[in-house]
């Protein structure tokens, strides 16, 4: 079982199974909602992404996690759901597979398809190539360069909702400070290549397509 920090890990090893979050300061607020007893000091919970939200955790159960490794669990709550955002978890994180959490398989299955995207957007989830300039904590925004002659370029976030033309499409975030054409809201493709060992993401903007 893997262990650490949340940055210690990358939103795929987050989100594709389950978690064991120790000593975070959420148990408070979790042990108000969930069954627990007087040690418990950890949150069992269905890591995925939720695509305006970023990382998020869906608490199953309490229980405690032992200086040995022993991982003891308490009953959860079907009807209830909590939810930990990526930046209010500080405790360590143990990652874990779903397939040994049988009792739990039916909320994690509704959380599963209750977050489920698009083809195009787990498309680009399941691109590394992206990493680089991918968000940490918000995976299906992109970091894009925005240039245009005359103009000083830009580092834009934008949000990937779809593909057009074989590229990933993705909504400008913010207003961009100079006039490329485009505004917060439009919808730009982009495409990406490596400078200095690392990848980048360049906006595909209108003068370019004028200038073919």
């Amino acid at each position: 079982m893997a262990k650490g920090r949340k940055e210690d890990f990358n939103f795929r090893d987050l989100t594709t199974g389950v978690v064991l979050i120790v000593n975070d300061r959420n148990i408070p607020a979790v042990e108000k909602v969930f069954e627990h007893e007087m040690f418990d000091n950890a949150i069992l919970a269905c890591g995925y992404i939720d695509h305006e939200a970023g990382i998020t955790f869906e608490v199953l159960c309490m229980g405690e996690y032992s200086s040995n490794g022993k991982i003891d669990l308490r009953r959860g709550n079907n009807t209830t759901s909590m939810k930990l955002r990526y930046d209010s978890v500080m405790g360590v994180i143990i990652l874990l597979e779903d397939e040994i959490m049988p009792n739990f398989q039916d909320k994690i299955d509704m959380v599963r398809k209750g977050y489920a995207v698009n083809e195009a957007v787990t498309k680009a989830r399941n691109s590394f190539e992206l990493d680089d300039f991918r968000h940490a904590q918000y995976p299906d925004d992109v970091l894009l360069i925005f240039y245009q002659d005359g103009l000083k370029p830009e580092g834009i976030w934008c949000r990937i909702e779809s593909e057009k033309d074989g590229r990933p499409a993705a909504v400008i975030l913010n207003e961009p400070y100079a006039d490329f054409g485009v505004h917060a809201g439009d919808t730009v493709t982009f495409e990406w290549g490596k400078q200095d060992n690392k990848m980048m993401g360049i906006a595909v903007l209108p003068w370019m397509n004028n200038a073919h």
